[in-house]
């Protein structure tokens, strides 16, 4: 069960823990990518837009993170 939500706001969040897009008062902070949030630890959900996927990506890999990633399907 995912812990925490990489990429929601307060009415869309899958999780009671959350980063959101922007400041948000019910999110633990904002900008999930910058390099002061760690992704390890825990199973982290994420849902991100298509043009963050290679930073995704890259940020799992270089976190060593678990995490469960909702990628759209291509044509």
């Amino acid at each position: 069960q995912p812990t925490i939500d990489l990429f929601a706001s307060h009415t869309n969040t899958k999780c009671k823990r959350f980063y959101s897009f922007r400041p948000d008062p019910a999110a633990l902070g904002f900008d999930a990518l910058s390099p002061d949030k760690d992704w390890s630890g825990e199973l982290a959900y994420a849902a991100p837009p298509p043009n963050l996927i290679p930073r995704v990506l890259h940020k799992i890999r270089t976190d060593r993170a678990s995490v469960l990633v909702f990628l759209p399907l291509s044509a």
